[in-house]
């Protein structure tokens, strides 16, 4: 808490003349400021010297000098005024927990303020994500805040050193700190929407395959390592009779991952054959 220790000043002061001097505090620089004298009431005066002590607590603090004299021609003047003040405010520090989260996903931001090595609760915290706002919290008994359900959208896959950013703007009794921690955005994952294919019969005209796949834009493609059939695009060929079993993969980019590849296996059966046999 701020703490005001004496007021003191130089001053000519011919024949006569005088300067009264008084004081007030005030926790915002517009006041209200009620000026008063040593004894806390607005008829009595500071003497060079005196002290402050019934201001501690208020951030601002103003004085008010009254000149007399009894001659226009002789007056007197200020030429310094001195305000001593202690600074015992406490030291404050916070403690950023790291994020991971995956691209385009949501995540929660926390952090803890301490003062001295103590929680301190009931202040509040500002989050910044990747240098932009994403509002405030309150630190509960703990001293812990916490800004849930914050979206990744339009971060990179990556990792951010500090990426997360909390600041604390002091109070009366504490200074303002700020602290950091990393942000890591892993890749989205993928999957391929790929559905069973029937069994057909070696004679079968050759078919279409039709799979989906995930955000990352790029194109589902087909395989196969089977003899008794083969693969071109998205065209397959049927050779012979067995097993045919086709691949269906899609690579990632910078912010999606490749998908696990899926396999749908199929038989091949052997076509019909009948004999006529004519007399």
């Amino acid at each position: 808490m701020p703490a005001w220790t004496s007021v003191s000043w130089t001053a000519t002061t011919p024949s006569l003349t005088a300067v009264l001097f008084q004081a007030a505090g005030s926790n915002t620089a517009t006041g209200p400021f009620n000026f008063v004298g040593p004894d806390g009431t607005a008829a009595t005066f500071f003497a060079s010297g005196d002290s402050l002590a019934q201001f501690k607590g208020f951030r601002f603090l103003k004085y008010r000098a009254t000149l007399s004299t009894p001659d226009r021609t002789t007056t007197p003047a200020i030429n310094d005024v001195t305000a001593c003040f202690d600074n015992p405010l406490a030291g404050t520090t916070i403690a950023v927990d790291a994020v991971d989260g995956t691209f385009g996903g949501m995540v929660t931001l926390s952090a803890a303020l301490f003062a001295n090595g103590t929680a301190l609760p009931g202040s509040p915290l500002a989050f910044k994500l990747n240098g932009n706002s994403v509002g405030s919290a309150v630190t509960a008994v703990s001293g812990v805040a916490a800004r849930g359900s914050i979206s990744l959208a339009g971060i990179n896959a990556g990792t951010y050193a500090t990426g997360i950013t909390v600041s604390f703007g002091g109070d009366p009794g504490h200074h303002a700190s700020s602290g950091s921690n990393t942000l890591t955005v892993a890749k989205a994952p993928q999957i391929i929407s790929f559905a069973p294919l029937a069994d057909k019969v070696a004679t079968d005209a050759p078919f279409a395959l039709s799979a989906t796949g995930g955000a990352s834009g790029n194109p589902v493609i087909f395989s196969t390592g089977s003899t008794a059939c083969s693969v071109a695009g998205s065209i397959v060929t049927l050779l012979k009779g067995g097993t045919c079993a086709v691949n269906a993969d899609q690579e990632g980019n910078a912010n999606f991952a490749g998908a696990l590849r899926v396999i749908q296996t199929f038989q091949i059966a052997r076509a019909s054959q009948s004999i006529t046999f004519r007399r």
